[in-house]
């Protein structure tokens, strides 16, 4: 493989991680894949996905048919800059339905998604929970 080669491999692979990332955060359009590195960096780490399952696989049955509404919120709320409104607008549901749901998740799950990185694993968590089996 050529320099070239290689340039147009690793572009084409970064192309597809952008698309997949902006379709998981709803964008559309054309988007760069600087603006979704975090999203399409977790995306491509299936091992880590994994162990965040594992470890609040607990948490997950002890909210039970709320998993995914309290995942949707926490998703919702964390995309929307941790902004309640928005987020529950988004979800068609009443701003403290989306603190309630988002206080539910940290009770059971420890994490204070206001924290900046365990905000990104609270939506990681989240995203996992709500991806197809």
């Amino acid at each position: 493989m050529n320099k070239r080669q290689h340039h147009a491999g690793r572009h084409g692979r970064l192309a597809v991680s952008a698309l997949a990332a902006a379709e998981a955060t709803g964008r559309t359009g054309v988007v760069h894949v600087a603006d979704v590195a975090v999203v399409a960096a977790a995306a491509d780490r299936t091992d880590l996905a994994s162990i965040l399952l594992d470890r609040y696989r607990a948490a997950r049955a002890e909210l039970g048919a709320n998993a995914e509404p309290v995942a949707r919120a926490v998703c919702a709320w964390l995309e929307e800059g941790r902004d309640v409104t928005a987020a529950a607008g988004r979800l068609f549901v009443h701003p403290n339905t989306v603190r309630n749901r988002i206080q539910r998740f940290t009770e059971v799950t420890g994490i204070d998604a206001s924290d900046t990185f365990a905000g990104v694993n609270a939506w990681w968590l989240c995203q996992t929970w709500l991806a197809p089996a």
